[in-house]
């Protein structure tokens, strides 16, 4: 059966949502506004109600515990937060697995077996190539199967002018050791 939010056919059947069961959006403080949004294209989209949950700054820690410890079933059946990717070389290593290997920090719903045998193949390869084909791999498991929905927060890039040195660290992507040539602005 066709996904009637996709023009692409997931590789299990789309399961419709519960009659009259709003779907449980949870977010943290710093993403409401981004959790909002995403809610009206939840219930543009797949025509269902969206309950919003914000999770108060004072519980994050405890709600984080409970994330990682598996305490299940959690209160939500989304969650948005933010993430700073650490994973500039290989994403399936430390992205995908943290949210969906069965020992995934953030792996709030049931393991993926196909998804399980990706990522062990992937941690005893050592031949860059297969590594690589490996990686497209499971990137392609976690779009088929809808398992995330990747936002991108443009306020959290940022870009530098010929007027700017720094150095570039590939692991994080970060504009560390910094600073400004006599032509930039801020020296005129």
């Amino acid at each position: 059966m066709e996904n009637p939010c996709h023009s692409r056919k997931l590789r299990r059947p789309f399961i419709a949502w519960p009659e009259g069961r709003g779907l449980k959006l949870a977010s943290t403080s710093d993403v409401t506004a981004d959790a909002e949004r995403l809610a009206g294209d939840f219930r543009d989209s797949l025509g269902i109600e969206v309950e919003m949950i914000e999770i108060p700054d004072e519980d994050l820690i405890a709600a984080q515990k409970t994330l990682v410890e598996k305490n299940l079933p959690l209160p939500f059946d989304a969650l948005v937060h933010a993430w700073f990717d650490l994973a500039a070389g290989y994403p399936p290593a430390v992205i995908h697995r943290k949210y969906f290997h069965s020992l995934g920090a953030f792996r709030a719903g049931p393991a993926v077996p196909e998804f399980e045998e990706l990522i062990a193949r992937s941690v005893v390869e050592t031949d860059a190539q297969k590594l690589t084909k490996l990686g497209k791999q499971i990137d392609r498991l976690v779009y088929d199967e809808a398992l995330s929905d990747f936002l991108c927060c443009p306020m959290a890039l940022g870009s530098v002018n010929r007027y700017v040195k720094f150095t570039g660290h590939a692991a994080t992507l970060e504009l560390a050791e910094t600073e400004v040539t006599e032509e930039h602005w801020s020296r005129r």
